[in-house]
């Protein structure tokens, strides 16, 4: 008679390796979703402090005695080279961040005791209504809205439509919650003063 040999056992079966290769997958994938959160975090800080920079340093380029009688008068171009935008900003007519994001900035006049204030525009789309790349998302420009809001210089702010008609006005203060940006929404639009 023969002995009976034990088999040994070398390597995975294709069941212990699919299961192996499908933890493996959470794993990374848990990762993938953590980097890409963490990442759109950093951008809407980086949008907001942004903002409040170009807000800050334009109150004091622009004087409210050069600010027009009527209408609005945009300056980019002289507040790019003013420094009121960060350094990283490119000016190609609007001003856009390394992120993607588009401005424009306005000095303006105009009803409703907003005269004389500055204009930010924050575009999410451009005027025929295609999202500019990388601009803010809607989630984005809810975030963006609601965390400037509370800023004390903010006199009013508009989600505007895409060719410029005004959806929704905001008067300062307002509610966080009641904020609403939509994909058919063009830009926000702060109006504010020194």
């Amino acid at each position: 008679m023969r002995p009976t040999c034990a088999r040994t056992r070398k390597g995975f079966n294709l069941v212990e390796a699919a299961i192996v290769l499908g933890v493996i997958g959470l794993v990374i994938g848990g990762i993938w979703i953590a980097a890409s959160d963490v990442s759109a975090a950093q951008r809407l800080n980086k949008v907001v402090s942004d903002t409040a920079f170009i807000i800050n340093n334009a109150r004091n380029v622009f004087p409210l005695q050069n600010y027009p009688a009527s209408g609005f008068t945009n300056v980019n171009t002289a507040a790019f080279h003013a420094g009121v935008f960060p350094r990283d900003f490119v000016l190609s007519g609007v001003l856009t961040s390394p992120e993607g994001v588009v401005y424009t900035l306005q000095t303006s006049c105009n009803s409703g005791g907003l005269c004389p204030a500055l204009m930010l525009q924050i575009f999410t789309r451009n005027q025929t209504g295609a999202a500019f790349r990388n601009s803010l998302t809607t989630r984005e420009c809810i975030t963006v809205a609601q965390r400037l809001s509370v800023d004390k210089d903010v006199l009013r702010f508009y989600v505007t439509r895409v060719g410029g008609m005004s959806s929704v006005t905001y008067n300062v203060p307002v509610d966080p919650v009641t904020i609403n940006c939509t994909v058919n929404d063009g830009y926000l639009d702060f109006r504010f003063r020194r």
